[in-house]
């Protein structure tokens, strides 16, 4: 509600009733929630509550975002605030085309408008060396949603091992010592071979055999 003119006291209520359903407000106010309405109200309880109020749209949805890490990226932003949800969620999209795409981080946070605070997480699956854009979409519990503009960002890559150039260095000469000459050899004493010795045969004596007369 926004206070009235009429009365010059700045004030927007002047009476409140209310019971298990509704609160009531009467007063001077000439808008609630941004909404011409004038002088009474009435809010339900949220069982009976449309539900349809948005989380509320702030330029701290449109992130910043750095990469100081190879496949790395970190994301900044501010909270936004929701009129009638006490708790938001915030999910972070790379290269956001439909909803229905699986963010890289979520973020649950408090929604207090009055006191915002930065928000912020890490992509760990960055593509290496590429170039992206990061976008914001603040989600109350009914899923009602404010999207913030989207911001580019070039993901740090590999680095490179290279080996450094040699300088500075000065030839030494290495002297080669002489190969030494292959000793001479030795001639193998001629074996002579023991003649063989043949055994004598020993005789056998004849003996006569003379027939009996």
């Amino acid at each position: 509600m926004w206070p009235g003119t009429y009365t010059k006291q700045g004030q927007a209520a002047w009476s409140v009733a209310g019971n298990s359903q509704y609160v009531v407000y009467g007063g001077e106010f000439p808008t609630v929630n941004t909404t011409a309405q004038q002088g009474l109200v009435r809010f339900a309880i949220p069982s009976l509550a449309p539900n349809l109020v948005r989380p509320t749209t702030s330029a701290g949805l449109t992130p910043t975002a750095t990469s100081t890490v190879a496949g790395q990226a970190t994301i900044t932003w501010t909270a936004t605030g929701d009129r009638d949800n006490g708790q938001l969620t915030y999910k972070v999209y790379r290269d956001y085309e439909v909803i229905t795409g699986a963010p890289v981080c979520v973020v649950t946070d408090g929604s207090l408008f009055w006191a915002p605070k930065a928000l912020s997480c890490v992509d760990t699956s960055a593509p290496p060396g590429a170039t992206v854009n990061y976008r914001v979409i603040a989600f109350d519990p009914y899923l009602n949603r404010n999207t913030g503009n989207a911001v580019t960002v070039s993901i740090v890559g590999p680095t490179a091992t290279t080996t450094p150039p040699r300088t500075g260095l000065t030839p030494v000469a290495r002297r080669i010592p002489p190969v030494p000459a292959a000793p001479t050899p030795t001639a193998t004493p001629t074996v002579t071979a023991t003649p063989t010795v043949t055994a004598t045969p020993t005789a056998t004596p004849t003996t006569s055999v003379v027939p009996a007369g």
